[in-house]
């Protein structure tokens, strides 16, 4: 087998449109679609110079493919995005409790995790709540 002429058969398959969907197709140009839509260029317009280079559809699933093209695009950004000022660590931070007065020996460890950690409702669960204390922060209710 020649190694170098499957390749080439199989990377020109890749790029010609024989049996890509028109999908597939659109997603090869969106660049320059998007840049033609920055522009102000009439989405009519665009169908219609995407129909004379033998890509036709209609407006409508022009519509449909842009929007999913965008919503997978998006996804892949924001999954590539890490971790900086405005979005969240992945970080867990363990913050030591100093022991209360009235029960010297119980010292409790409360680890933080991040909003939408599930183990966060597992900590929840297992904590002991002072009614007493929570009752402070309560507002004050006038008396009939």
């Amino acid at each position: 087998m020649d190694k170098e002429k499957a390749i080439e058969r199989i990377m020109a398959l890749a790029n010609s449109s024989y049996k890509r969907s028109k999908a597939a197709l659109l997603e090869d140009v969106i660049d320059s679609v998007e840049t033609a839509m920055a522009k102000g260029v009439p989405r009519a317009e665009i169908v219609k110079s995407l129909s004379e280079s033998g890509l036709e559809m209609s407006i409508n699933y022009f519509d449909m493919v842009l929007h999913r093209i965008r919503k997978k695009r998006k996804a892949i950004a924001e999954s590539q995005r890490k971790p900086g000022k405005d979005s969240p660590s992945k970080t867990v931070e363990t913050v030591s409790q100093p022991p209360e007065e009235d029960e010297g020996e119980h010292h409790e460890e409360i680890t933080e995790y991040p909003a939408h950690d599930p183990r966060l409702i597992t900590q929840i669960l297992s904590s002991r709540v002072d009614l007493d204390e929570l009752a402070k922060y309560a507002p004050k209710r006038k008396k009939p």
